[in-house]
């Protein structure tokens, strides 16, 4: 099992990219996707923080309904890209299971699902906007 903690987030604008399906394939194309256009467009030196927010319980969502967002938070605001898929959304603020992964993308699967047993406390007043 990945080494999985409970941190606090604050609210963070984030440009990202979404994908369905088992996060073996989901992840990998999300952050595929969102890599091209960020390097494409010279956007690297703005990168802040890279975030993978896997919002569905494999176990317990149809295959195909699972939902991958590949997120990164710049330094400063840039704009969505729809011609590359790429969107802007607000990751709410609140306790979120976090893990550190390391390695190639075909391994992101078992550490995803490591994270989704993770019981996370309720957020007071926010919930996670994973439809943005």
């Amino acid at each position: 099992m990945a080494d999985v903690r409970i941190e606090e987030f604050v609210d963070r604008d984030v440009v990202f990219v979404r994908r369905y399906g088992p996060y073996e394939t989901s992840a990998m194309e999300a952050w595929q996707t969102l890599w091209a256009w960020v390097n494409e467009k010279g956007h690297t030196p703005q990168v802040k923080r890279v975030i993978g927010a896997s919002w569905d319980h494999p176990e317990h969502t149809t295959p195909s309904e699972i939902r991958y967002d590949a997120c990164i938070e710049m330094h400063a605001r840039v704009d969505g890209d729809p011609g590359f898929d790429i969107g802007l959304k607000t990751l709410p603020g609140g306790p979120y299971a976090v893990t550190l992964f390391e390695g190639p993308y075909q391994g992101m699967g078992p550490a995803l699902r490591d994270l989704a047993d993770v019981q996370v406390p309720a957020r007071s007043d926010k919930s996670p906007q994973p439809d943005g």
